[in-house]
């Protein structure tokens, strides 16, 4: 018996469809380099988005800080105490034994709360402080008339959220002074409305 010719090696057609090794990689280096691209904007994106959240937040409790100082025919504070990064809407002490309808935030920990220069301080416990025994401590905050009133005087002028030192949206007075309302992301101060 004779052997089998030998016969050279002839690599198997590819099927259709199938890709080689070089274009994987090149497919894969083009991911890497759009992603790395991407990442800080998708990033900045989200903070932006906390801060955004934050924000509607508390112009949303200051609405209704407002809508229940009118209902229930009791003075409103929503207080903010910016160096522990907290903020709540009670009762004004004295009017009842206690405010079951508390309500107490903390932002992001990212975010920050800054004051206006110039902030009223006056005598609003937070909402443990009110808890336990009605100890008040020095805070400012946002006085809610029963008329539906921001009380000018004894109210914040200002307040500012912050991501950092260039993402940042200060909440002022509106002109009628019945609310607060979200200013120009542009403006650098207080003063420029929307």
């Amino acid at each position: 018996m004779r052997p089998a010719p030998h016969q050279p090696f002839r690599p198997r057609p590819l099927p259709a469809g199938a890709f080689t090794l070089i274009e994987l990689i090149l497919v894969m280096t083009i991911l890497v380099v759009v992603i790395g691209i991407l990442t800080p904007k998708l990033k900045e994106f989200f903070a932006g988005r906390a801060l955004d959240s934050e924000v509607r937040r508390f112009v949303s409790l200051t609405r209704y800080g407002r809508e229940r100082a009118v209902s229930e025919g009791v003075p409103m504070i929503l207080w903010i105490n910016a160096k522990q990064g907290t903020y709540g809407l009670r009762q004004e002490t004295g009017y009842t034994d206690r405010d079951i309808k508390l309500d107490e935030f903390r932002v992001d920990k990212d975010l920050s709360i800054t004051l206006a220069k110039g902030t009223v301080t006056s005598a609003v416990g937070s909402a443990a402080a009110g808890a336990a025994g009605r100890a008040a401590s020095a805070l400012p905050g946002i006085h809610f008339s029963p008329d539906g009133f921001v009380q000018k005087a004894t109210s914040v002028s200002a307040i500012s959220i912050q991501q950092n030192p260039r993402q940042f949206v200060w909440i002022v007075p509106t002109a009628d002074f019945l609310g607060y309302e979200v200013q120009s992301q542009n403006a650098n101060s207080p003063n420029q409305r929307r």
